[in-house]
């Protein structure tokens, strides 16, 4: 093919790629504003009501739950304890149904009627991290109210995936979800360390112009998640009508227990300090037989508490097996205390990844003794017992850090 030939087809192929990607960046940012735009109707809604359907599948579990609900909710200012009343009835799977209330102060969880227990709490007694930790996964429809969140700086999830994190927004087929056409929108967002191939696809109402459906799909450190949220019969309005929610703590049934839940609310303690001797411990291994403590003196101990179903774990759960091979031949061992997962579930789970060190099972107790109440907290203990070094690393794993502790203790009394 003569080169003239050749180099006039490529400068052909690059300018359609140049009026490709023109074209999609373009319809990106459309498609941008009218998502926004639809998210600020929301904002708009000051109090309402709307049953919801919610569909999850978590990491590493093949069943998908599904939860029915009807919300009342209205939205409060913003120098309340929450951001919002809320009376929220959740039907489950197995028969039973729940009830959470929020009164602006007062959190009521009422339990199926085989409990009979209620839990109060007060959020002036409550932390931050114990909240932020706790409420999220009880708003069915996020777009429609505000983050009950502390933190300030996570923001809404939608806004920031349509503002910061969307690489792409494509425009599909309308839709009707519950005798609604709806205009749908995929969001598809860039990629990041623990999160890969996220799509956020939207249903926005064309009638109202507010999203009343989201399919979330994306692989959170490897493992695929889904979540599904639809919503129908709903009654909005652009007034506060704080009426609409009972008072939490008037709501309480008779004849169930009254738990004050505040003394159930872990504030973010301590670690264990350093110098001290770490507390003795016995616990049943993957493998089916025990491991204790004692049995470790006279090594390098680091201890990593972890379950599965949090992304970050298993990320380090690789690096922690790096660390072993590389001291492989020295006095080091490598502990794992999974604080949830079931003995049968973690033995494939570990096999498949090339997990070699020893995992135990512990039965809370341990991770009570250790202050371990968050996963990816490690303790180093030196060949005496003592902890050396205590962390809790929820962002990145610290493996500079770990690898010059461990080099120093290994070198000691050899």
């Amino acid at each position: 093919m003569p080169k003239k030939l050749v180099r006039l087809m490529t400068l052909l192929l690059s300018v359609n790629l140049i009026v490709a990607f023109s074209h999609t960046s373009s319809n990106t940012r459309a498609h941008k504003k009218v998502l926004l735009r639809a998210l600020k109707e929301c904002e708009k809604i000051k109090s309402g009501s709307y049953d919801a359907v919610y569909l999850h599948q978590f990491p590493f579990q093949e069943e998908i739950e599904s939860t029915t609900g009807h919300c009342r909710f209205s939205k409060l200012p913003a120098d309340k304890i929450l951001g919002a009343r809320l009376d929220l009835v959740l039907n489950r799977e197995d028969g039973s149904v729940a009830r959470n209330l929020y009164d602006g102060r007062y959190e009521v969880m009422i339990y199926p009627q085989k409990y009979r227990e209620a839990r109060v709490s007060d959020h002036h007694q409550r932390s931050p991290y114990y909240i932020a930790g706790g409420t999220p996964s009880w708003l069915l429809f996020e777009p429609l109210l505000p983050p009950i969140l502390f933190s300030e700086d996570k923001g809404d999830f939608f806004q920031q995936s349509i503002q910061k994190r969307a690489e792409h927004i494509h425009q599909l087929p309308d839709a009707s979800v519950e005798g609604r056409l709806c205009s749908v929108f995929a969001v598809h967002c860039k990629d990041s360390e623990e999160t890969k191939d996220e799509v956020i696809t939207l249903f926005v109402d064309q009638a109202s112009n507010i999203p009343i459906k989201y399919v979330h799909k994306k692989v959170y450190w490897g493992a695929p998640t889904y979540t599904e949220v639809a919503i129908s019969n709903c009654t909005f309005s652009h007034q506060e009508d704080p009426s609409c929610v009972p008072d939490a703590r008037a709501e309480l049934p008779e004849g169930y227990a009254i738990v004050n839940d505040h003394e159930r609310a872990r504030p973010q303690r301590e670690l264990l300090a350093v110098d001290t001797v770490a507390p003795a411990w016995t616990l049943p291994t993957v493998q089916g037989d025990t491991l204790s403590l004692a049995a470790l003196r006279g090594k390098v101990v680091l201890l990593s508490f972890w379950y599965k179903s949090f992304g970050p774990c298993l990320h380090y759960l690789k690096e922690l097996q790096k660390l072993q091979d590389q001291c492989q031949h020295q006095d080091l061992s490598i502990v794992g205390i999974n604080l949830y997962d079931a003995q049968e579930d973690l033995q494939a789970f570990l096999a498949q990844r090339g997990i070699n060190y020893p995992n135990v099972l512990d039965n809370a107790h341990v991770a009570d003794q250790y202050e371990a109440h968050t996963p990816n907290t490690f303790y180093l203990l030196d060949r005496s017992g003592k902890f050396r070094y205590a962390s809790i690393e929820q962002e990145k794993f610290p493996h500079k850090e770990l690898s010059k502790q461990i080099k120093q203790l290994l070198k000691q009394h050899q």
